[in-house]
């Protein structure tokens, strides 16, 4: 089976990156010198769990991804960075429309940064 499994995986795919007993491959790479017990296709919440507790118990586990970063849709462009965009957006608006200083913070000078705003937004995304 483990040959069928690299005949199959080893035309698109190339070892990007290699860790104990976890290999992660990305999309458009290949390689025809590993052999796997078990092959997970995705590296989103259920594939990166998966894959790590596969390779902890003994099991040569390859990670198949097709984005060049692990965590899925979520961690890098989904839930994450769109709730800490909204999250400051949140404080933004507070500062602008009173809310702060009907609760006796006064804030002068309010304005967004956005090169730090994305900034912040660039860092979520290399978890």
């Amino acid at each position: 089976m483990q040959s069928a499994i690299r005949n199959v995986v080893s035309s698109s795919l190339k070892i990007r990156c290699n860790r104990g007993a976890l290999t992660v491959f990305h999309h458009g790479q290949y390689s025809t010198t590993h052999d796997a017990d078990l092959v997970v296709i995705g590296s989103g919440p259920g594939g990166y769990v998966a894959s790590i507790k596969a390779a902890q118990l003994g099991l040569k586990t390859v990670c198949i991804e097709k984005e060049p970063t692990l965590g899925g849709t979520c961690l890098n462009v989904g839930c994450i960075p769109s709730k800490a965009l909204l999250n400051n957006s949140h404080y933004y608006h507070m500062a602008h429309s009173g809310d702060l200083g009907a609760r006796g913070i006064s804030v002068d000078n309010v304005r967004l940064d956005l090169d730090k705003l994305w900034g912040k937004r660039k860092m979520l995304s290399r978890l």
